[in-house]
């Protein structure tokens, strides 16, 4: 089968893909096998793993004797390319079998966290990952979004601990596949969508970016939003509202959760595996008390005077309870 091409992406550092925002580690890569109207898409992580695999028409791989190669293609454009194709792409045999796996892995329903990104999706991992029946995963996995499912970055990120009773994840993103997840794991998943006022998050800057905003109206609208239209599959926690009454808020949670409370909860800066994290500049976790008197002041600028004019924002931060 001659006349094959081979492109192989290497992603040459750690950054953010827009507009998905999923954040690439230093050479993950991307091969795609072309012939004609067929291809092969294979990605995989930065130890070589294989994440997933997409294709259309058939390439036999194996009976290829001849391929003309191109390196150093675009990593993000490759990226792009198979979150295009994979759209309507039905879920594979390979993630079949890792959904299998990860149902069984613990005993109880896995717990996935979504919500606009600056919202507090980070700290309420950090305190969930602190019960003695969670096990957490430090780094978001994108696993459910962008298109396609990489539901082995989450196996890969797994360990099975006696004591455990069910796994936890952690990508603002999520959100936005939350109907996705559920039809995924035929509802036996708890799903939880942490909101922020959108005054805070608009006028919040992410440590990676400390020049500009992170997340504009739009992108907030987009979220919350979504997040909105699956709140009769979801567990809605307010941010604002964990910060004021932490331990009312978790006793609630945790009842949603099918788990206990824990104490050490409220203490969660001591006893979580997540102690150190992008969202907060890779430095060391903080008390929810020290965030809670942290000051939260808006400041009435262009960005705040746009979010005034947007009526479909504000009577969706209404919603939530913000003025």
């Amino acid at each position: 089968m001659d006349g094959v091409l081979k492109k192989i992406s290497i992603s040459k550092k750690k950054e953010v893909l827009e507009p998905s925002k999923y954040y690439t580690e230093k050479n993950e890569k991307i091969i795609k096998y072309e012939f004609r109207n067929n291809f092969i898409y294979e990605h995989y992580d930065k130890k070589g793993r294989l994440i997933v695999k997409i294709k259309r028409g058939i390439i036999n791989i194996k009976n290829i004797k001849f391929l003309k190669i191109l390196k150093n293609s675009s990593f993000k454009k490759s990226f792009d390319e198979m979150t295009h194709f994979s759209k309507k792409k039905k879920i594979s045999k390979e993630d079949i079998e890792t959904l299998k796996l990860l149902k069984k892995f613990y005993k109880q329903p896995p717990i996935i966290i979504g919500g606009c990104g600056r919202s507090g999706t980070t700290l309420l991992l950090s305190i969930l990952s602190s019960h003695s029946k969670i096990y957490g995963i430090k780094d978001e996995t994108y696993a459910f979004f962008p298109n396609p499912f990489r539901l082995k970055k989450i196996l890969f990120n797994l360990k099975l601990k006696k004591n455990k009773l069910c796994w936890l994840e952690k990508t603002p993103k999520n959100v936005l596949a939350f109907k996705k997840i559920f039809k995924l794991f035929d509802g036996k998943v708890k799903l939880i969508n942490i909101v922020r006022d959108a005054k805070s998050v608009i006028q919040s800057k992410h440590p990676n970016s400390k020049k500009k905003y992170y997340v504009n109206l739009s992108r907030w609208k987009n979220e919350v939003k979504t997040g909105y239209n699956s709140r009769n599959i979801s567990y809605t926690l307010i941010f604002e509202k964990l910060l004021e009454n932490p331990k009312s808020e978790l006793k609630k949670l945790c009842k949603f959760l099918g788990l206990k409370f824990e104490s050490r909860l409220l203490k969660y800066h001591k006893f979580t595996s997540v102690k150190k994290n992008i969202a907060w500049g890779n430095k060391k976790v903080k008390s929810i008390d020290t965030i809670a008197n942290r000051n939260y002041n808006f400041k009435i600028n262009n960005v705040l005077k746009k979010y005034y004019k947007d009526k479909e924002a504000v009577k969706l931060n209404n919603y939530y309870g913000f003025k």
